[in-house]
């Protein structure tokens, strides 16, 4: 995937210090990845790379909007995105995945592709519930399930002297 070279960084090279990058996500970055979520978008992305002798500190910030399904009536709309996010890659023997944002990235390590961080990124800071905004107002105030019955009430007053007997040896 030639596409995904230009967010490829020569860590190698670079000396200890602060390094500043900056990305422009379009519709053709989602269309690099065959199980992304998103088809549409346009994202800002600064990176700040933070190299120090056994770690790299990645501050991803993302602003602008991708285009999403609303889950209720399947139309599109733009979603606005204001995101940030700190990903710790730390110097080992192997390549693992620590934690939630840490990762253990060989010590021969070359150059690193933050292509797929950008895409998990602007993936998780999407909404759970994906609402057309002339939905969500409508949405706050009934986001609640209510479920009640009067017959329930009226049945628990006239309870069946069989369901009586059967609860008092329940009961017992």
């Amino acid at each position: 995937m030639d596409g995904l070279k230009i967010y490829d960084i020569d860590i190698a090279k670079l000396k200890n210090g602060n390094y500043p990058f900056q990305y422009e996500i379009s519709d053709d970055f989602f269309s690099l990845f065959d199980y992304s979520l998103l088809k549409k978008g346009q994202l800002d992305v600064s990176l700040d790379l933070l190299k120090k002798d056994s770690f790299i500190e990645l501050f991803f910030n993302l602003n602008g909007m991708v285009e999403l399904i609303c889950d209720r009536s399947l139309d599109l709309f733009d979603y606005p995105l204001n995101f940030e996010e700190q990903i710790i890659l730390k110097y080992g023997d192997r390549q693992e995945e620590m934690a939630v944002n840490v990762e253990m990235i060989p010590e021969n390590t070359q150059s690193i592709n933050v292509a797929k961080n950008i895409l998990d990124i602007v993936t998780l800071a999407l909404p759970m519930k994906k609402l057309h905004p002339k939905y969500r107002q409508s949405s706050e105030t009934n986001d609640e399930l209510i479920y009640s019955s009067d017959s329930e009430k009226t049945n628990m007053e006239e309870v069946d002297p069989r369901w009586q007997v059967l609860k008092n040896l329940k009961n017992n």
